[in-house]
């Protein structure tokens, strides 16, 4: 049994867990993860390649915290393109 109760400022957040749940969940995630590189690793590592092109994206667009006036205003001006041709967001009166 695994206790949390020195884990946990909260006496009310203590509990015990059996440890084969713990257990049994870490093995059936792993087999998850690792089966269908087994099954099918050429479309596995496609995948996780198309998830990792994501990374680039992320650095320039989000992470990046000092940005130039010009670059935030042509993402600033292909974001609103972008919500009006997909009519995510209503036009406002007098905007662009």
């Amino acid at each position: 049994m695994i206790n949390l109760n020195y884990l946990t400022p909260a006496p009310s957040l203590v509990f015990l867990v059996n440890l084969i749940l713990p257990v049994t969940f870490l093995l059936v995630c792993g087999f998850l993860v690792t089966f269908p590189f087994y099954v099918s690793p050429w479309e596995t590592g496609m995948g996780i390649a198309i998830t990792l092109t994501g990374i680039p994206v992320y650095m320039i667009t989000i992470y990046w915290r000092n940005k130039p006036k010009f670059y935030k205003k042509a993402i600033g001006k292909i974001t609103s393109m972008v919500q009006k041709l997909l009519l995510s967001v209503p036009e406002e009166n007098g905007f662009l």
